[in-house]
């Protein structure tokens, strides 16, 4: 890896030595307002906010927009004499699923995702596990097995999902801490509660209770370009168990800040998430062409007359197709050979 900017130099560390973090503050008495508080001052960036992908990472099951649909479509065939059915219980959402001879049927308690790309829902099953449903909402292409779960399973025990402990090195602990703001608590028989449903100005900018009390004096928490790989590297991120990065691996595509940390436009040019990506805004990929003019801002002269060349990105930054429904854009920003987009011949 080229040398870099010792200012820079130990975000790559945590990067690469995947020291990251899970950036969730302890329960309690911790300063936390919540986004409405903000929004009573940051009325325009908090519009913005509440229709991004962040502010609805998480939500009660039955309250997902997804919910009301897949309780239309009935009875879905996933596989020989098996079968997935989503309905409503009241305001919640349940699941029934038949694989061969077995079947079963179990309330679904949260949603993880907004909806871009993808809906999974989790279950509490007893004080100290939680399940991750086998089968995700991907949309309009309907329903596939959720990722990192083995594809064609056997019976119903594998179809129905992965369990998972509420804490150690994969525990549930750590997805809701992820997808909400102000803390995770798990009561004595494991119910959950967030300090605020989805991903809300706090998780970024930190406590707003003394910004509220001095705005003057207390700014709301900026972050520079290398700060921004460790903060959003928190969440966007490889596993924490992974020793090191398997660049043929098309699944660590999906973890941009790692990927990020490899250009030339990062480490020699400082470029930073929100150098393309506003957290409040609700698409990653602004109007058109916004991209291809943040790189122009340094690469003035690539392209710079060439109509044929709509977005920079197409080319530099290509996409990944790890899962039959999924696509991520590799932010290892370099020049890739044709029909070769997991890892640059030069950066």
């Amino acid at each position: 890896m080229a040398s870099m900017p010792s200012k820079l130099a130990s975000c790559a560390q945590v990067l690469f030595g995947l020291g990251l973090v899970i950036l969730a503050p302890a329960r309690g008495d911790n300063g936390f307002v919540g986004s409405q508080v903000c929004a009573g001052c940051h009325v325009e960036i908090a519009a913005q906010h509440a229709g991004s992908g962040h502010s609805k990472a998480l939500a009660r099951a039955g309250a997902h927009p997804a919910a009301a649909d897949l309780a239309r479509r009935g009875a879905v065939e996933i596989g020989p004499n098996s079968a997935i059915r989503f309905y409503r219980a009241g305001e919640g959402l349940r699941v029934w699923m038949m694989a061969g001879q077995e079947q079963t049927d179990l309330a679904l308690d949260w949603a993880f995702g907004a909806g871009a790309q993808g809906v999974t829902f989790v279950s509490r099953l007893d004080e100290a596990h939680y399940l991750e449903l086998g089968y995700s909402d991907f949309g309009a292409s309907g329903l596939a097995r959720t990722p990192g779960h083995a594809a064609g399973p056997k019976s119903l025990d594998e179809a129905i999902g992965l369990i998972y402990p509420v804490d150690g090195p994969k525990g549930i602990r750590s997805c809701f801490a992820c997808h909400s703001t102000g803390g995770v608590d798990f009561s004595a028989d494991g119910e959950t509660s967030v300090g605020e449903i989805g991903v809300g100005c706090e998780a970024c900018h930190g406590p707003g209770e003394q910004h509220l009390r001095d705005p003057a004096r207390i700014g709301a928490g900026k972050v520079t370009a290398a700060g921004q790989l460790v903060l959003c590297g928190g969440c966007h991120r490889r596993p924490a168990e992974a020793s090191a990065v398997d660049w043929q691996d098309p699944w660590n595509v999906r973890h941009a800040p790692v990927y990020l940390a490899r250009s030339r436009c990062f480490q020699e040019g400082g470029l930073g998430c929100t150098g393309c990506h506003s957290p409040h805004a609700a698409q990653a990929k602004a109007e058109k062409n916004h991209y291809r003019s943040v790189c122009l801002q340094c690469h003035a002269e690539a392209h710079a007359a060439d109509a044929a060349f709509a977005d920079c990105v197409d080319c530099h930054m290509p996409r990944v197709k790890p899962h039959e429904r999924l696509r991520f854009t590799n932010h290892w920003i370099g020049i890739y050979a044709e029909q070769a987009p997991l890892q640059p011949v030069r950066r």
